[in-house]
């Protein structure tokens, strides 16, 4: 932790925190096919981790994950990442998903604080939580979101706050300012006692509730790097464009290939002599044969290309019966492996 920043001292007992990682990840397919969402690699490291780093970095030390999609591929990842730290981790398996703030009132016996930060498992983010914590404290909020400058043309639903940062609402509207939400929460454990039964949206079915019936649901803006993965076009633009932040603080990055134009390697990574591969993440346990030209792909744990493959804009994944799986894009079929469009 870097003591130049304004990092709050926690009462371990007054602040807990709560990874969304429930999901199915439809959005990403075909990369979720073969693993959930937050564990899908983003510079080396499961997507989860960086949020387990960033509750560990503003002095929470407990954190709640629900389960349902993978559950056991989502526990080890967590588990490969706690041995070292203090970051004491429970899950929350969910039979069905609950959404948001279902998954909130599910774990409620698990979450040990009087505040609770929430994050979701498919982001990377370099904003500070504490900084967020301090606004929390200093609106005497029930709630506050961590919102960014709206982007221009940006095609997200958008929070509406005022001058001092109180949140008007959601979506289209003259209301106040537009903002960008991160996914990133705080809750006072009094917002548990407002949930529905079941199911449910903090977004949707929470937050105009309490809105209508004034309570202090505030904003904190933040301009702090934050990026979401939730497609594999985004999944792949995000990779790059962090891993190009990163060149710029050091001239080493552990999981790129220091030989070739941009490309992030996961472990048993074999490319062979002749072959060309640029602006490229690929998985675990992958070969590529001599002479390839691979651009602009994402290739997936298990692929294997033969010599003088040539690949731009794809994805690439083992075969599977991707016939049960209801999209609108189909892959070509190779005899051992399938290539999907990077924009599927």
């Amino acid at each position: 932790m870097d003591p130049s920043k304004n990092q709050t001292i926690l009462d371990p007992d007054r602040v807990s925190g709560m990874i969304l990682a429930a999901g199915l990840g439809t959005r990403l397919f075909p990369l979720t096919q073969f693993r959930p969402k937050p564990t899908v690699p983003f510079l080396g490291k499961p997507l989860i981790h960086y949020s387990m780093h960033a509750l560990l970095e503003s002095g929470i030390k407990s954190a709640v994950i629900n389960l349902h999609y993978l559950p056991n591929k989502i526990r080890e990842a967590a588990r490969s990442f706690s041995p070292s730290t203090s970051l004491e981790i429970d899950f929350s398996p969910e039979s069905k998903i609950l959404g948001t703030s279902g998954a909130l009132c599910h774990a409620e016996k698990l979450l040990k604080g009087r505040e609770i930060v929430i994050l979701n498992g498919k982001i990377y983010s370099e904003i500070d939580l504490s900084l967020a914590l301090d606004a929390h404290r200093a609106n005497d909020a029930l709630v506050t979101l961590v919102v960014l400058p709206f982007p221009p043309k940006a095609n997200f639903n958008p929070v509406r706050v005022s001058k001092d940062g109180a949140v008007l609402g959601f979506g289209p509207s003259n209301l106040g300012t537009p903002t960008l939400f991160t996914g990133i929460q705080i809750w006072n454990r009094e917002v548990l006692l407002n949930l529905p039964e079941g199911p449910s949206d903090s977004v949707k079915d929470v937050y105009p509730s309490l809105i209508e019936k004034g309570q202090r649901i505030y904003s904190h803006l933040s301009r702090d790097y934050w990026c979401e993965c939730s497609t594999p076009d985004r999944y792949w633009r995000s990779s790059m464009e962090v891993l190009r932040r990163h060149l710029k603080r050091t001239s080493h990055v552990s999981c790129m290939d220091p030989s070739r134009e941009n490309v992030i390697r996961g472990t048993k990574v074999e490319i062979e002599i002749g072959s060309q591969v640029e602006d490229t993440i690929i998985w675990e346990d992958v070969i590529i044969q001599k002479d390839c030209l691979i651009r602009n792909a994402i290739l997936c744990t298990g692929v294997r290309l033969p010599r003088n493959t040539r690949l731009e804009n794809v994805i690439v994944t083992p075969l599977f019966n991707w016939t049960s799986a209801n999209r609108t894009h189909r892959p070509q079929v190779e005899n051992d492996f399938l290539i999907w469009p990077l924009d599927c």
